[in-house]
């Protein structure tokens, strides 16, 4: 590739594509804007973004960010405002940066990686100066006035009782209209209290790993899509993707030591928490990475290799993860010898992937 010819935002765009893009992010948009806090949700919109800058074209990744950020400043006001651009813009610029000046694959992962990591948290600072409160109470005080503004006391609690949230002491069923409506307030007071922990275990684990899934496939969806269009470009197949031997023993010993910790004192659970998280989208990623390489060898398409990833990585990632450690540990596909001997036959080759 041409660095200096090669530019995303100069790619011609795919109308038909970017019509239907705008039209779901406008749709779309109503229930951002209720999961606006859930790191888990949103951090799949930086990587639309890329997509529509690698496949359908810059008006449409553009008209995404714009989308977004306007739906922010209509419930946050300028913060919102500010916040929707630290989530979208930073990211994009760094990302496409380091596929069009041609930086390494894992290094340009790396740094993407951090900037979205330095985005998030400075969105999270931002929601501590404008509301004086961290997020996880702004978000836990924003439900209790919502609930106290719309009424909907009433209408939650038999939704709780559906999903099994309430119980007697017995724990049998509660038959919700017996229940006074001081026992309906005590009930939603202690939902929103086991919410306040729950978020403050998940946001920054989901924060972590929200920037990770932005580092990587947002880097390896870019240099696919230059690929695509006949360009070439340094890029690790994911079939490839393996962590180096014994760092598996060294993940599974510290992990095994924060858990451990994080029993014998509660300030750890959060950190603990977060490297579990890493801890298992590191394994699901290469237990998706040997099943890939096992669907290469046996011919199948590309159809097949990104239904594994779809599957592994958004419904299955249980058995991904156990995949992924028995590649660690026993190479059962044989990938990683045969990855390894071929490093050594191009390791002095000035030619080959390793030096580029």
């Amino acid at each position: 590739m041409d660095s200096q010819k090669f530019s995303f935002l100069s790619q011609p765009n795919r109308w038909g594509l970017t019509a239907v893009i705008l039209v779901f992010c406008i749709v779309f948009s109503p229930f951002v804007s209720v999961l606006a806090f859930i790191p888990r949700i949103l951090t799949a919109l930086p990587l639309l973004v890329l997509v529509c800058f690698g496949y359908v074209g810059p008006v449409s990744a553009i008209g995404c960010m714009v989308i977004y950020t306007a739906f922010f400043s209509m419930l946050f006001g300028p913060g919102g405002f500010l916040g929707g651009l630290l989530f979208f813009v930073p990211a994009a610029v760094v990302s496409l940066t380091m596929v069009e000046k041609e930086e390494k694959f894992w290094k340009a992962t790396m740094i993407s990686t951090g900037v979205m990591l330095v985005s998030e948290y400075l969105i999270l600072l931002l929601v501590l100066a404008i509301t004086g409160k961290d997020v996880v109470s702004a978000i836990s005080g924003l439900f209790s006035e919502v609930i106290a503004e719309s009424n909907l006391q009433d209408q939650l609690v038999p939704i709780l009782s559906q999903f099994g949230a309430i119980a007697g002491s017995d724990g049998a069923a509660v038959d919700v209209a017996t229940l006074t409506e001081v026992q309906k307030s005590t009930i939603l007071k202690n939902f929103l209290s086991y919410y306040d922990q729950i978020l403050r275990l998940e946001i920054p684990m989901q924060i972590a790993t929200g920037a990770v899934s932005v580092g990587v496939l947002g880097q390896s969806l870019l240099r696919k899509s230059l690929l695509s269009r006949g360009i070439e470009t340094a890029y690790p197949r994911m079939r490839t993707w393996r962590l180096p031997k014994g760092w598996g023993r060294v993940l599974g010993i510290t992990a095994l030591v924060l858990l451990l910790l994080s029993e014998l004192n509660k300030n750890i659970t959060a950190l603990s928490y977060v490297f579990s998280g890493l801890f298992q989208q590191i394994f699901a990623l290469q237990g998706i990475a040997a099943l890939g390489w096992v669907a290469h060898k046996q011919g199948r398409g590309k159809g097949t290799q990104a239904l594994i990833f779809v599957l592994g990585y958004f419904f299955m990632s249980i058995p991904a993860i156990i995949v992924g450690f028995a590649d660690q540990a026993f190479d059962f596909t044989k990938r990683r010898a045969e990855m390894d001997e071929e490093e050594k036959r191009t390791s002095y080759d000035p030619n080959s992937d390793n030096h580029r």
